[in-house]
């Protein structure tokens, strides 16, 4: 699982060919396994997070 918050300015998210505008205080959550880039939308400079879940890994031997 992907999450990308835009904190300033504009973005546009493409997910699996899809545009998704995006704007400050906005944010989308996508399976981070399908295609998907971010570019900036606005004149001014845009900002954002983007955190990604990963799966637990294997259980550790004690």
């Amino acid at each position: 699982m992907e999450t990308v918050s835009v904190t300033a300015g504009r973005m546009t998210l493409v997910v699996d060919g899809t545009e998704h505008p995006l704007a400050a205080g906005q944010t989308a959550t996508f399976d981070d396994d399908t295609a998907h880039t971010c570019r900036g939308a606005g004149t001014g400079p845009g900002h954002l997070i983007m955190t990604v879940q990963l799966p637990p890994g294997p259980a550790r031997a004690e």
